[in-house]
């Protein structure tokens, strides 16, 4: 995690106000939007929005994960989607 510490100021710059979600509104392609159960809540709070701005999206809360979900956890879930 030290390794990551210096892009900490980019993530905050970058999440410190919500998508422009009305834009979400106009995409047509299947859309995935996937997060951690154990993410923090401001990112429950993007997924949640995203999820109802896309029409159709599917919204999935992965098991046991926070927000680096795990390889073997993803593939679950795309393997769902993408079938």
């Amino acid at each position: 995690m030290r390794a990551l510490a210096p892009t900490l100021a980019y993530d905050i710059a970058l999440t410190s106000d919500l998508p422009p979600l009305e834009r979400a509104a106009g995409v047509t392609v299947p859309v995935l939007v996937a997060v951690g159960e154990d993410s923090p809540r401001g990112l429950h709070a993007v997924a949640d929005g995203l999820a109802a701005a896309v029409p159709g999206a599917k919204h999935v809360q992965v098991a046991g994960q926070d927000h680096l979900v795990g390889a073997r956890a993803m593939l679950g879930v795309l393997e769902d989607f993408l079938h």
